[in-house]
């Protein structure tokens, strides 16, 4: 994701507007490929301030994600702010800031779109807000229907113990 930068570089406050679309590659992030379901898209504005470009931006689309609960993949359509900072010096750091480097007259995208996504990506990945997830005793997707494991079927939900919890049942009697 390129932006060729050349027109605003000697002028303060000098503004060239993005409007990118581009396929990413898939990436792992937390041990968990990341798959592209549509290319990124990213639109905003580069502005040129005294120490360095200000990009803000949208970027939007939509992943293949996998659930946390039912480890069924589904469609994530993301929506992201991109707030980053490019710098042709050595850049200084700075806890506030995205920075980022570049050479020459045009910056790339790429790294900063990226943090955006991740930055964006939940913590808990659902499939939904009601995702039953997995059976604890034989693995079957509870979103599909009832398991039918012989632990499960022979005693309600709320009589389920865990055996290594037994002991304690008995505390409580």
């Amino acid at each position: 994701m390129i932006i060729d930068v050349s027109g605003i570089l000697g002028v303060f406050r000098g503004t060239t507007e993005v409007d990118i679309t581009e396929s990413f590659s898939p990436f792992e992030y937390m041990g968990e490929e990341i798959s592209f379901l549509e290319p990124v898209s990213v639109k905003g504005k580069v502005v040129n301030s005294d120490d360095f470009l200000h990009c803000t931006a949208v970027v939007s689309t939509k992943l293949l994600l996998t659930c946390g609960r039912c480890l069924t993949t589904y469609e994530y359509p993301l929506c992201a702010e991109l707030d980053a900072h490019f710098t042709s010096g050595e850049p200084e750091y700075n806890d506030n800031i995205d920075l980022f480097t570049f050479n020459g007259e045009s910056i790339d995208l790429s790294e900063a779109v990226t943090s955006s996504i991740v930055l964006a990506i939940p913590n808990l990945k659902l499939c939904n807000e009601d995702c039953k997830g997995l059976c604890p005793n034989c693995g079957a997707n509870l979103n599909e229907g009832p398991c039918k494991c012989s632990v499960c079927s022979d005693v309600a939900d709320d009589e389920v113990i865990d055996e290594r919890m037994a002991a304690l049942k008995k505390f409580f009697e």
